[in-house]
This record gives structure tokens, C-alpha cells and sequence, in this order.
């Protein structure tokens, strides 16, 4: 099995957090997420919930589709 992918997607994860502890907590942040129907939601999952985790408000907007 090919972990690459995973790995990628983890490290985006991380990258988005450096990203966002940046920002000032006024007002939520609007995370907008497109998932291909391809990626396991489980995956999605793991990576989005290190977001709603976070101390900042976060809006959580996810959309699934194909391909």
C-alpha cells in the first residue's frame, strides 16, 4: 500500500495550522474543504479534525464529489 497520498494530506494538515495561528480570533475562520469521493472519509476526517481542535472558532464547510 502506497502511504504517500496520506502523508501529503497530513502535512497539508500541519501547514494549515502554522497558517491559521497566525490569524487574529475576532471573528471564525472559514475553512472551505472539497474532498474527492475517491479519498477515504475516515482520512478527511483525522486531517479535519486537528482543525476543529484548534482554541480559534473555525466554520467547518465541506463539500464531497467526484473526480
Amino acid at each position: 500500500m502506497d502511504f504517500r497520498y496520506a502523508e501529503e494530506m497530513f502535512s497539508v494538515g500541519r501547514e494549515l495550522l502554522d497558517v491559521l495561528r497566525g490569524r487574529p480570533r475576532e471573528r471564525p475562520i472559514r475553512f472551505l474543504v472539497r474532498v474527492s469521493d475517491v479519498v477515504p472519509r475516515l482520512m478527511v476526517f483525522r486531517v479535519l479534525q486537528t482543525v476543529l481542535k484548534m482554541p480559534e472558532k473555525v466554520q467547518l464547510v465541506c463539500y464531497e464529489g467526484n473526480t
